[in-house]
C-alpha cells in the first residue's frame, strides 16, 4: 500500500483535465483518420501488397542469412508488449521511486499507451491479413497485420524517452538521444518484415502514425504540464 500511495502522490501533479481531454480527442481523431486514408488506399486501382509489399516481403526472405535469423527475432522484441512492461516496471523503481523523475514514466506512458491504443482500434475496424506470399515465414503471427503495433509503439516509446532525457540536454546529445531512438525503432520494424509477421507498408503506416501521435502527444503535455516537469528535472524559471 505504500509503494501504490508513493506512485500515485508523485502521479497527481500530472493529472489535468484539459490535457487528458486534448489528448483522447487526439486518439480519436488519428484513429479515424487512419481508417479514412486506409479504406481509401484499399480502393485505388494501383493494389498496394501487389505492387510494393509483395516484392519487398519476397526480397527479404532471399536476403535472409540463417545465423542471423536468432539476432533479428531477438531484436525484433525491442517494441514488444512484454518487453515493455518490464521497462516500465524498472522505470518506476528506478526513476520515480528513487530519484522522483515521474517525467520518465509518465511521458513515455502517454506516448506508448495512446500508440498502443490507436493502434488497437484502427486494427479492429480495418482487419488486414497477415502476409501470406513467403515461402518460409520464421514466426507465427495471429489477428489483424495493420498499423504494426510494434511499429507504433517501438516510435512513440523510444522517441518519447529521447526527449525526455535530452530535454535539457545540448545539441549533440539531443541528436545522440534521437538517433538512438530512431536506430532501436528501426530495428524492431524492420525485424518484424524479415520474420514474415508484417507487410512492410504496416510498419511504414504505423511508425508515421506513431509520429504523429507522439509529436502531438509531447505538445500537449508540455504546454499543460511543463512547470511540473520543470520541478521534477529540477529547473527554476527566473
Amino acid at each position: 500500500m505504500e509503494l501504490l500511495r508513493r506512485i500515485l502522490a508523485g502521479l497527481k501533479p500530472w493529472w489535468s483535465w484539459p490535457a487528458v481531454r486534448r489528448l483522447l480527442v487526439g486518439i480519436g481523431v488519428l484513429s479515424v483518420t487512419t481508417v479514412v486514408v486506409a479504406e481509401i488506399a484499399a480502393a485505388s486501382p494501383l493494389p498496394v501488397i501487389e505492387r510494393f509489399d509483395g516484392p519487398l516481403m519476397l526480397a527479404s526472405e532471399e536476403s535472409r542469412v540463417e545465423w542471423f535469423d536468432p539476432i533479428i527475432l531477438l531484436l525484433s522484441h525491442l517494441a514488444a508488449f512484454e518487453f515493455m512492461a518490464g521497462l516500465f516496471v524498472l522505470l518506476v523503481f528506478w526513476a520515480g521511486l528513487r530519484h522522483g523523475r515521474w517525467d520518465v514514466l509518465v511521458v513515455p506512458a502517454v506516448a506508448a499507451g495512446g500508440a498502443f491504443t490507436i493502434s488497437v482500434l484502427t486494427k479492429t475496424v480495418l482487419w488486414r491479413g497477415r502476409p501470406d506470399v513467403l515461402v518460409n515465414p520464421l514466426v507465427d503471427a495471429f489477428g489483424p497485420s495493420f498499423p504494426s503495433g510494434h511499429a507504433m509503439r517501438g516510435v512513440a516509446l523510444y522517441f518519447a524517452f529521447a526527449w525526455v532525457l535530452s530535454r535539457r540536454a545540448r545539441v549533440p546529445a539531443k541528436v545522440a538521444a534521437y538517433a538512438g531512438a530512431g536506430m532501436c525503432a528501426a530495428i524492431s520494424g524492420y525485424g518484424r518484415v524479415y520474420l514474415g509477421v508484417h507487410w512492410p507498408s504496416d510498419i511504414l503506416a504505423g511508425a508515421a502514425i506513431a509520429a504523429a501521435w507522439t509529436v502531438f502527444s509531447l505538445r500537449i503535455i508540455e504546454r499543460y504540464c511543463s512547470d511540473t516537469i520543470d520541478r521534477v528535472q529540477g529547473v527554476t524559471k527566473a
